[in-house]
């Protein structure tokens, strides 16, 4: 009798099932399996903040157990992990601005995978956290005058964190964004000297986050601007809605700034020659950065140059 004759002969009439030795393996108890060595897990799935899988107790959803490519025994790269169950995020991925820790897949750079004491299982309080990374969160909060979202640290309330179709991962367009919050009513009219505004970019003059100028203005505002003279480079102000240049943007602005309209006469020219090219890089009214520049001037230089 061969050997394998004889060990079925003995399975069989020793009344031991054979669906554990030739078939498939008895199901695991998970977690318990699992908090046998990894104890400090246990106390944690009774967080009322705990991702829905580990409090479920499936380990295995997320780790292989035996072996894998990829630390922490997960079963693949984190990104794909994740989108996994979150198919909405995967999609918010491809809008036009998503925000850089989707699209290189770190998650866990904002959220605990197991259990936080902050909702959604941020691993810190939402203003700490952007902070980690936008540094310039901070001096906006020292600012004297700051924007209630921003002072109380609800950064969503205008921001979509994962990503959107609007700059600066807005939730919505400006100006509809601000008028979700402000009125446009009769003090708005009288604060913008009777003129209809309502369609206009807010964040030309104002800044979203923070001022040192009541009504946040921008730190550093057009003469013509700060002192109320509309006319200096606006015409018919008075016909509703018109806010035409008394001449082209070029001619305007060389009305005053003269000495820029001896760099056309350079052989290199930096957009000199687009009807628009002061507005590339300037801000008409206010900025809050030296010569009305729209942005520092990283990332102003970028905004056009490898920005892919």
């Amino acid at each position: 009798m061969s050997a394998l004759k004889r060990y079925l002969f003995f399975v069989c009439f020793s009344g031991l099932a054979v669906s554990g030795a030739l078939g498939e393996m008895n199901p695991v108890a998970e977690p318990q399996v699992c908090f046998e060595c990894h104890a400090e897990f246990d106390e944690l799935m009774k967080s009322k903040n705990a991702h829905t899988a580990f409090k479920e107790g499936r380990c295995s959803g997320c780790h292989n157990p035996h072996a894998t490519e990829h630390s922490g025994l997960l079963a693949e790269n984190i990104r794909d992990l994740c989108w996994k169950c979150h198919q909405g995020i995967k999609e918010i991925s491809g809008q036009s601005y998503p925000h850089i820790p989707v699209i290189n897949g770190d998650c866990t750079g904002c959220h605990d995978p197991h259990t936080s004491s902050q909702s959604n299982q941020l691993v810190n309080p939402m203003l700490e956290l952007c902070i980690s990374c936008h540094g310039r969160v901070a001096q906006w909060l020292d600012r004297p005058v700051i924007h209630e979202p921003i002072e109380g640290g609800e950064c969503l309330t205008c921001h979509a964190v994962h990503g959107s179709a609007n700059s600066g991962m807005t939730i919505e367009g400006v100006p509809g964004l601000c008028f979700s919050c402000h009125d446009a009513g009769s003090d708005f009219l009288s604060a913008h000297a009777g003129r209809p505004v309502q369609e206009s970019d807010c964040t030309a003059c104002h800044d979203p986050h923070s001022s040192s100028s009541r009504g946040l203005l921008r730190e550093n505002q057009h003469t013509p601007f700060a002192s109320g003279n509309c006319n200096k480079c606006h015409d018919n102000l008075e016909s509703e809605g018109s806010f035409a240049l008394s001449g082209s943007i070029q001619e305007s602005c060389m009305e005053c700034h003269r000495a820029v309209g001896s760099f056309r006469n350079k052989s290199h020219r930096h957009n000199l020659d687009s009807e628009e090219s002061c507005l590339f890089c300037h801000n008409p009214h206010a900025s809050n950065t030296g010569s009305l520049l729209k942005d520092t001037q990283v990332v102003l230089c970028m905004s056009c140059h490898f920005n892919e």
